[in-house]
């Protein structure tokens, strides 16, 4: 086996895809972006740069025999936390190119229901997100919001509360130290050191203890449901959350 590891994100993938093809090494090809994997013993590799060139061959194929849809997936793909998300985005791309036709939905191929699982699970955390992030108002008056999921979402999860909310706002993915900020006319996207001194304004804090008060009030001890909760609102979703706040 051949392992290929490149940049991550599209293009480096695209780039990387480009040189397997053109070594004939496709069908017995790994692709990787993770500096951590291990080779085994026997295998070769390569580290494939960057080449926006050979990444758009790549991606016009990609449009042509998948449409938009096909290549807008993969961008998404990429956006796992999955370890193995480029082999799997690999593996459905191969069979693309080999049915030259679109095959989201064919579901008899191997490769294809792993590809639609690692997208779905993006989409579906920003689904979550679009609910279950919480904004605090800080002592300027700015709107700000902590969270840390699973995949890389700031830059989608963003455009929704846009529409929804007429002040000035930032998401912050302490994760990936990702920034959105929305200044009321234009969205701001960078990677920044997470800030240590964010200062709730007294209205916030006041929400806060208005939150746990309600919590307090329906979470019955005598009655304990956790299955129900955990239902509802997963563990992992709940750190930024003020009401499971003790302090």
């Amino acid at each position: 086996m051949k392992v290929y590891f490149f940049d991550d994100g599209q293009t480096g993938f695209y780039s990387a895809v480009f040189r397997a093809y053109e070594q004939k090494r496709e069908n017995d090809a790994y692709l990787t972006s993770l500096t951590s994997f291990q080779c085994a013993l026997g295998d070769e590799s390569e580290r494939v740069e960057t080449d926006e060139t050979k990444a758009a061959r790549v991606q016009k194929s990609v449009r042509l025999y998948g449409g938009t849809k096909a290549d807008k997936d993969i961008e998404t793909a990429f956006r796992s936390d999955c370890a193995e998300k480029a082999q799997i985005a690999f593996l459905y791309l191969k069979r693309l190119l080999r049915e030259k036709r679109d095959i989201s939905r064919s579901f008899s191929f191997d490769e294809v229901m792993p590809f639609n699982t690692l997208v779905d699970k993006v989409w579906l955390e920003r689904h979550r997100f679009t609910g279950f992030l919480r904004f605090e108002e800080t002592k300027n008056g700015l709107l700000y919001a902590e969270y840390a999921p699973d995949n890389d979402i700031t830059d989608l999860l963003a455009p929704h509360f846009i529409k929804r909310i007429n002040l000035p706002f930032v998401i912050c993915d302490v994760k990936r130290s990702r920034f959105a900020a929305w200044n009321g006319k234009e969205l701001a996207l960078f990677n920044a050191d997470i800030p240590t001194n964010v200062l709730r304004s007294q209205f916030e804090k006041n929400v806060n203890d208005l939150w746990r008060g309600y919590f307090k009030a329906t979470n019955v001890k005598e009655r304990p449901h956790p299955k129900q909760q955990d239902g509802y609102l997963p563990r992992r979703y709940r750190k930024f959350m003020s009401e499971f706040d003790e302090d």
